[in-house]
């Protein structure tokens, strides 16, 4: 079951929450879990596109979460991708931003959660914040 579900949400589309939670119920259905339910979360116009349901089988529930949209999360990869993710680090937040800027998301910004270091010079992914519009470039990592 889980496998068909997950099947059924892009990593590079958007799904919205109405179709996401008819696809769910679909899935659900087929196999079965007709008593399950289902329920969303953190939907907004800044994350509007549904991430793969978490499934909880003792309490039967599947919980949809809405994330930012897709050309969002591969701007910010490939600027990251352009240093392997590592400093000096006014560089890589500056190939960040343009990404996003080139990608039409140019009121967001970029920071970072720590200072890059000569023993921890790159990054090793990121978090979005939404509510701020941010993308907050994350973890220690050596390059």
């Amino acid at each position: 079951m889980t496998t068909d579900l997950w099947s059924r949400f892009p990593d590079t589309g958007c799904m919205g929450a109405s179709d996401a939670t008819s696809t769910t119920r679909e899935v659900l259905d087929a196999h079965g879990y007709t008593n399950w339910t289902i329920q969303s979360d953190e939907f907004s116009d800044r994350t509007p596109c549904a991430l793969a349901p978490s499934i909880d089988p003792v309490n039967g529930v599947a919980t949809i979460l809405g994330r930012i949209r897709p050309e969002l999360s591969a701007a910010v990869e490939q600027g990251l991708e352009e240093t392997s993710g590592c400093g000096p680090q006014d560089t890589l937040l500056g190939d960040v931003q343009q990404r996003m800027q080139d990608a039409g998301f140019g009121d967001w910004t970029v920071t970072i959660d720590h200072q890059l270091t000569s023993k921890f010079p790159c990054v090793a992914g990121f978090n979005s914040d939404p509510a701020t519009k941010r993308i907050v470039l994350t973890g220690h990592s050596t390059a």
